[in-house]
């Protein structure tokens, strides 16, 4: 027990030192690509479906990730992946990545890149602020504002339950049964009125300190009064809360509110992409 209390306290510095190098606050959420290829070790979305995650260790380290998995697994691989790479383990091959894998629970090296991602992806100051800055009380969490700050964080919504308790210790495990007993499917059909098969991520007033990324297909919920600019995405819809926007194409835009002065970049990626990080959102060509 000792020992795993260790390599949780040597996981939260590690990803803590990692997020004050590259200048990210800890109440930030942070996009895993991006801190990557800043740190220099390249990313890339392969079809593999076999595989979750690998770390090849070299002078020029790469990570790869399965490009058949959802958006907030994809990240969370990816992190875990960084991981080995932060704690200089050797290469390595990751066919299943999840909270309560045994292999992470008893190999030392996976449990610790596994800390490493939730507190990178996930730490304390930014969940806690997520929900004080809405007025949530994180004793009533209801299924809907806890996959909202998990879209926000990037990370899936189990990932994120499992997190709370079983390392922040932010919700008592009464609570962490009755938000598994809904889906993510389910609050998003339950949310729209009807099945959707991509993602949706639900943006409000107080996003900040990222860009929303998505994949063609996916819907983005907006605040009321929100504009966009670029081609990659397009209105799709409006209902009582703010209007939806789908994307329609990779690229890059900007969503701002004339009477706020709020603003957030967009970022769509092709679905399923495979390939270099760094491109995943990268117009394709034209056929003029």
């Amino acid at each position: 027990m000792e020992r795993r209390k260790q390599l949780v306290m040597n996981a939260m510095a590690a990803a803590l030192k990692v997020r004050r190098a590259a200048g990210i606050t800890l109440w930030a959420p942070v996009c895993v690509y991006d801190l990557a290829d800043q740190l220099e070790v390249e990313v890339r979305f392969v079809d593999i479906p076999s595989m979750e995650g690998m770390y090849y260790k070299n002078n020029l380290p790469a990570i790869f990730v399965s490009s058949l998995r959802p958006a907030g697994r994809q990240a969370f691989n990816c992190a875990h992946e960084l991981g080995h790479h932060i704690f200089k383990h050797g290469s390595r091959i990751d066919k299943m990545i999840v909270q309560t894998n045994a292999q992470s629970q008893l190999d030392p090296e996976e449990f610790i890149a596994d800390c490493f991602a939730g507190f990178l992806l996930m730490p304390k100051s930014a969940v806690e602020r997520a929900f004080t800055l809405r007025g949530w009380d994180l004793h009533s969490i209801t299924p809907l504002q806890l996959y909202t700050i998990a879209g926000w964080l990037g990370v899936g919504y189990t990932t994120l339950i499992h997190h709370m308790s079983n390392t922040l210790n932010l919700i008592p495990q009464s609570s962490v049964r009755d938000l598994m007993k809904i889906s993510p499917n389910k609050i998003r059909s339950a949310h729209l009125g009807k099945d959707l098969s991509e993602d949706l991520i639900i943006v409000d007033e107080y996003w900040s300190d990222r860009a929303i990324d998505i994949q063609v297909g996916d819907l983005i919920q907006l605040p009321v009064g929100v504009l966009n600019e670029g081609d990659c995405v397009q209105f799709h819809s409006q209902d009582k809360n703010g209007p939806f926007f789908v994307g329609t194409a990779s690229g890059r835009g900007r969503f701002y509110q004339p009477s706020t002065g709020w603003s957030a970049y967009v970022r769509v990626s092709r679905r399923d992409y495979v390939g270099r990080s760094i491109f995943r959102h990268l117009e394709e060509p034209s056929d003029d």
